[in-house]
């Protein structure tokens, strides 16, 4: 089944076509949306921070532990750790914000 991804980058929204478990950051990537993550999604650094709503995987401890709780409670996530399991939205973040 094919469902929709729709990525907002401050006023530019993006749609994108995706399959229970892609990657959010590959998805991204693979549709030019340029998004920050200097360990080449290797859960390292954790620069790849958005905002994902609707259906995504489960946050794990691993990715839990290189948020702030009140990023977790925001709904933050590190793309490069993030599945689709749905129709989701994802909000890209720029200087942290």
């Amino acid at each position: 089944m094919v469902y929709r991804l729709t990525v907002y980058d401050g006023d530019q929204v993006t749609y994108i076509d995706a399959t229970r478990g892609d990657n959010l950051l590959s998805l991204l990537r693979e549709n030019g949306i340029p998004i920050e993550c200097p360990c080449n999604g290797n859960v390292i650094c954790g620069k790849c921070k958005v905002i994902a709503t609707g259906l995504v995987g489960t946050l794990t401890d691993q990715e839990m532990a290189m948020l702030t709780p009140e990023e977790v409670e925001k709904g933050v996530r590190l793309a490069c750790m993030t599945r689709i399991d749905g129709n989701a939205k994802v909000y890209l973040l720029h200087d942290g914000k």
